[in-house]
């Protein structure tokens, strides 16, 4: 599933929306800030708003799909690598990880020395 194991609280749709807004946001506010510093009127030629709106929309939408996707893969990989190595570097994961991760990783009776 999107986001499993992800950040703490952290609601993969929620995270795309946030992403798409912000980024909207960006792009309007580029338009006006440009539009104010070459002294014009703050909406001429609409179409740049709506331009960069877009874009920047859709590039914030990308980059929310993109963090899910490859803390996905980064998630995969650690776990592909303890696995790999199971039983013979808990000391060292468990200084790595922390407690609370290497309990994550490695819930009672399922760790890697068992």
């Amino acid at each position: 599933p999107a986001g499993a194991g992800g950040l703490a609280g952290s609601d993969p749709a929620a995270m795309t929306i946030s992403g798409t807004l912000i980024g909207g946001g960006f792009g309007i506010w580029t338009v006006i800030y440009a539009n104010w510093i070459r002294k014009m009127p703050m909406f001429h030629r609409p179409w740049e708003h709506v331009l960069m709106f877009g874009g920047l929309a859709y590039l914030g939408h990308r980059m929310s799909q993109a963090t899910i996707f490859l803390e996905e893969r980064v998630m995969m990989e650690a776990k592909r690598r303890i696995n790999a190595n199971q039983g013979k570097l808990d000391a060292e994961y468990r200084a790595i990880l922390g407690e609370k991760y290497y309990n994550k990783w490695f819930p009672e009776g399922t760790g890697s020395s068992d």
